[in-house]
């Protein structure tokens, strides 16, 4: 089962508990929007297993999909810095 995240928690610094994510850890969580390197260390961090938006790909052709897929190299966003932990679990 799939929980998706609507891009307006992506946004800003929220902390896992303002999302309501600690008690969802048995389903896949996909975040919905993500822009930015930083929103996809977030997610990643507060346990979101699948992530989608403009950061990965804006909206494509079929033609160009296939091309994508022939060519595809996954982005992985680095792990959230100390910093960035800090200030989303207090």
């Amino acid at each position: 089962m799939k929980f998706a995240l609507h891009k307006a928690y992506s946004i800003g610094t929220p902390s896992e508990e303002n999302l309501g994510l600690h008690g969802l850890r048995s389903l896949d969580i996909v975040a919905e929007g993500v822009e930015t390197e930083f929103e996809a260390v977030m997610m990643t961090h507060f346990g979101c297993t699948e992530l989608q938006g403009y950061y990965f790909s804006r909206p494509i052709s079929a033609d160009q999909m296939t091309q994508l897929l022939r060519t595809f190299q996954p982005k992985r966003p680095a792990s959230a810095p100390a910093a960035v932990r800090a200030a989303t679990t207090s």
